[in-house]
């Protein structure tokens, strides 16, 4: 990879970044952000005296900055140190923060994202009763039309194969014996585009 390739890498080496491996997963985790998860506004601060690169972004459908810490997988990794990061992150920004993600960088340029908070988080409240109903109904309402869409596409073959044959067997044919100028319906035996 050529380190003059992206504007990134440039804007950083001149901010004092050298270290080709941090300079790497630094861009792979900004197109990642940009390219592939549609983060908006996504920025960069290296701060030198404490060797920390993140980036701060937007996510889709989120109104609230997260901030990213790209780190590669042979850093050396202990609670100590991520409460240290999570400490200099709330330092440099001027939105309060109560997690970070941090971003582990395999070799293959596979990411990990992990969410980090300090303490525990409770989890999200349970469902209502009202939000469990309303959800097994739209299963409910699911499976009846997928029961009623096959019901009329076999009624739909069923009413074909009547009109097209002599003999009182009923015989589903094959799907690559099925004429084009059929009147069956290829949507009902998931056909269509196949061709």
């Amino acid at each position: 990879m050529n380190s003059t390739s992206c504007p990134l890498v440039s804007s950083l080496t001149t901010a004092g970044l050298t270290c080709r491996t941090t300079l790497r997963i630094a861009e792979n985790v900004y197109h990642d952000l940009c390219d592939v998860k549609d983060w908006r506004g996504v920025t960069w601060r290296f701060v030198a005296e404490h060797s920390l690169l993140m980036f701060i972004g937007q996510p889709p459908e989120e109104d609230r900055l997260v901030s990213v810490i790209p780190v590669p997988t042979s850093a050396q990794m202990s609670m100590h140190v991520l409460d240290m990061i999570l400490q200099k992150c709330k330092m440099f920004l001027v939105e309060p923060i109560n997690s970070i993600v941090v971003a582990i960088v395999e070799q293959d340029s596979s990411i990990v994202y992990y969410q980090l908070t300090p303490g525990l988080v409770p989890p999200p409240p349970p469902d209502t009763v009202e939000e469990k109903l309303t959800r097994q109904q739209q299963k409910l309402e699911s499976r009846v039309r997928s029961r009623q869409h096959a019901e009329s596409c076999a009624s739909q073959l069923t009413a074909s194969h009547l009109s097209t044959s002599v003999d009182d067997t009923f015989e589903p044919p094959l799907l690559n014996q099925v004429e084009p100028e059929s009147n069956i319906d290829g949507d009902c035996w998931g056909t269509k585009g196949w061709e």
